[in-house]
């Protein structure tokens, strides 16, 4: 049986866009730098900093919340942490940073737990409803369209691979109909995801097998 790597954390990182203007959202990407290009206080979150989101395996059942501060330094939000499902592995944010998708292990198959993310704090609230299942257990990691559209999970020990939609309205995610499609058939570990061709349609390949799935 292939087990994962004891101790690995996730670390999914964003950009929360200022809808003030152009300028001020560039200038929080600087350490130490506003509008008017003062330094920012060393203990508050610059301007437009992202917020970063950790799963951690093997222990509780939940994920960690962090502002970034102008120096890219961590400070927990609070509350610290967040309820997750079960064994939650790998967690992606959205193009448009207003949802997280963390993919977990429950005794019985796979999941995804759906998160809407606060664009004022960053703190994650959980979405109805909260989980999604995906094939597979364990479930390894989630990838997510560069259009925000669509989301795919890969299964370790399964020849599968499971795929959905992302509501441009809602974040929420549903299976795609198949909900999964073929993968290399001892599992898969990676799934990386192109951006949207000339003709309008996206690709996509697991990358333990380098196949390009249409």
């Amino acid at each position: 049986m292939k087990r994962k790597p004891a101790g690995r954390r996730t670390v999914a990182l964003f950009q929360i866009w200022v809808p003030v203007s152009v300028a001020a959202a560039a200038c929080g990407l600087a350490a130490g730098c506003t509008v008017t290009a003062a330094p920012v206080a060393a203990e508050r979150p610059a301007a437009g900093a992202p917020f970063v989101y950790v799963t951690g395996k093997g222990g509780p059942n939940e994920i960690s919340q962090f502002a970034s501060l102008g120096s890219g330094a961590l400070r927990p939000l609070t509350p610290k942490h967040v309820a997750s499902g079960e064994f939650p592995y790998d967690i992606a944010v959205s193009p448009q940073g207003t949802s997280a998708y963390a993919v977990d292990n429950p005794a019985k198959g796979g999941a995804v737990s759906q998160y809407t993310i606060s664009r004022a704090s960053g703190k994650l609230t959980p979405k109805s409803p909260r989980t999604v299942a995906a094939a597979g257990r364990p479930s390894g990691i989630i990838a997510i369209s560069p259009d925000g559209r669509n989301a795919y999970v890969t299964s370790e020990h399964k020849g599968v691979l499971s795929q959905f939609a992302i509501s441009p309205v809602t974040g929420k995610i549903t299976p795609l109909g198949p909900a999964t499609v073929a993968a290399p058939p001892d599992g898969s570990l990676g799934v990386a995801v192109t951006p949207v061709r000339a003709n309008g349609r996206p690709c996509w390949s697991p990358a333990s097998s380098g196949e390009k799935v249409r």
